[in-house]
């Protein structure tokens, strides 16, 4: 029922059920992104096509928060995201603005949209870094030990795990898939 007030405003409150805009596509993308790799929100929007090799199956990532990015293997899932994206490539962004392809899209539209999906999904108290806790929490639960975990997520103790751990990709790319795998199969249980 629509209060009396409620008639002389010029725009209404509008119902989430009733919104008809379109969730932006690369806000979808940087979400799917985000739960497949564990990667920070900056990581991913600030992602170059320079910084991804299909054929090795890795993106480069910062090892840890502010330093240089270097080749972290990724799932199967991530890489059919990626090579979807790659068919469209009109810009040096994995995740271009719509109106300006020179910048990335940004943090505003992804969070946006990531309150239309946590509304649309029932999720009240979940933010987009809870999809990187989600990552490691599914890594544990795979078998993962913590210094590949730590490693994937490449949390700042990663110079001390690397003292302990081989840090071959083989495994780390073998636990990728499995996470990558584990949250697909839940995703489309929904």
């Amino acid at each position: 029922m629509v209060k009396a007030s409620d008639r002389t405003r010029k725009h209404l409150p509008k119902n989430e059920a009733d919104r008809r805009t379109p969730v932006s596509q690369r806000a979808l993308h940087a979400v799917r992104l985000l739960l497949f790799t564990g990667a920070r929100l900056s990581e991913i929007l600030t992602l170059e096509w320079s910084d991804v090799d299909l054929a090795n199956g890795t993106i480069a990532l910062p090892s840890r928060k502010g330093d240089g990015r270097k080749a972290h293997p990724v799932s199967q899932n991530v890489l059919q995201i990626l090579s979807h994206l790659a068919e469209t490539k009109c810009s040096r962004y994995v995740l271009p603005r719509d109106q300006d392809r020179d910048r990335h899209v940004s943090k505003e539209v992804v969070e946006n949209a990531w309150q239309r999906i946590r509304n649309h999904a029932d999720l009240d108290d979940v933010r987009l870094h809870d999809l990187r806790h989600t990552f490691g929490t599914f890594g544990g639960q795979a078998g993962g030990n913590a210094f590949l975990i730590s490693h994937l997520l490449r949390h700042r103790n990663v110079t001390i795990t690397h003292r302990y751990v081989n840090s071959d990709m083989d495994p780390i790319r073998g636990l990728s898939d499995i996470i990558g795998q584990r949250i697909a199969d839940g995703l489309n249980d929904r």
